[in-house]
């Protein structure tokens, strides 16, 4: 009976070895991708409110110039009723 545990014992823990030590793997793998998943939503939803801030720059100034065009264009429509009404 010595003799049979001698041979079985080895293998049998090298089994339950392996098969905790890959559970064990496995669990690290899926908790590094999580973390890693947790940081590219971070860098993901970094990038779009910095976006968002800077068209809405963009569009405030565009608003502008489309408000200081109007008013030019409303200054030459001006000009151009004086011109007609003395002419």
């Amino acid at each position: 009976m010595e003799n049979y545990l001698t041979y079985v014992l080895p293998v049998l823990t090298t089994l339950l070895g392996y098969w905790g030590g890959n559970y064990k793997r496995r669990k690290n793998e899926e908790a590094l991708y999580i973390t890693n998943l947790n940081e590219s939503l971070k860098a993901y939803n970094q990038v779009i409110l910095d976006m968002k801030v800077r068209y809405d720059e963009e569009l405030k100034r565009l608003e502008m110039k489309c408000e200081r065009y109007e008013k030019m264009i409303q200054e030459l429509k001006d000009k151009i009723d004086l011109l007609e009404n003395n002419s």
